[in-house]
């Protein structure tokens, strides 16, 4: 996740409240972190990553599911073609 070898050009602000600093320097030191700003940022990319994933498996989820519907249409398609040939021998 961390990337020590790029140039950081841009800056994240962001308000917390006594309670929010306090509850996130605390996990920033059970965590070991070099500073609460790596904590911080180690979080906020975590969590991007995390809402990204989903996405992509919905995308397989729906792809998955179109396949299944395109065989199902041309299930369809071969019995419809079979009652109209059927229909036609009778009349």
């Amino acid at each position: 996740m961390r990337s020590n070898f790029r140039p950081r050009r841009s800056i994240v602000t962001f308000r917390l409240s006594d309670d929010e600093y306090e509850l996130v320097k605390r996990g920033s030191e059970d965590a070991r972190s070099r500073s609460l700003s790596d904590y911080a940022r180690d979080a906020v990319l975590r969590r991007v990553a995390m809402e990204r994933e989903p996405k992509e498996a919905e995308l397989s989820v729906i792809t998955a599911n179109m396949d299944r519907l395109g065989e199902a249409m041309r299930e369809m398609d071969g019995k419809l073609s079979q009652i109209l040939r059927q229909t036609e021998l009778n009349h």
